[in-house]
């Protein structure tokens, strides 16, 4: 195997390493960006619920938990 082989045989290592990185990266940010979502949702639900509770409105009652609770 000549030096311009091996050279080229860790470069081959190297992009093949990256890209796996970049794949698992990525992965993790559009997991990431889902969860972060999920949250957003709670937390203006839950900004409303308490606006709501703030200015005395009356709750809905399938909102209402049921009466063994």
């Amino acid at each position: 195997m000549t030096d311009n082989d091996a050279r080229l045989e860790e470069l081959e290592s190297k992009v093949t390493f990256q890209e796996d990185t970049i794949q698992k990266l990525n992965e993790v940010a559009i997991e990431q960006d889902a969860r972060i979502h999920g949250l957003k949702t709670s937390l203006r639900l839950l900004v409303e619920n308490l606006r709501d509770r703030a200015t005395g409105r009356e709750i809905e009652p399938e909102d209402e938990p049921p009466p063994h609770y």
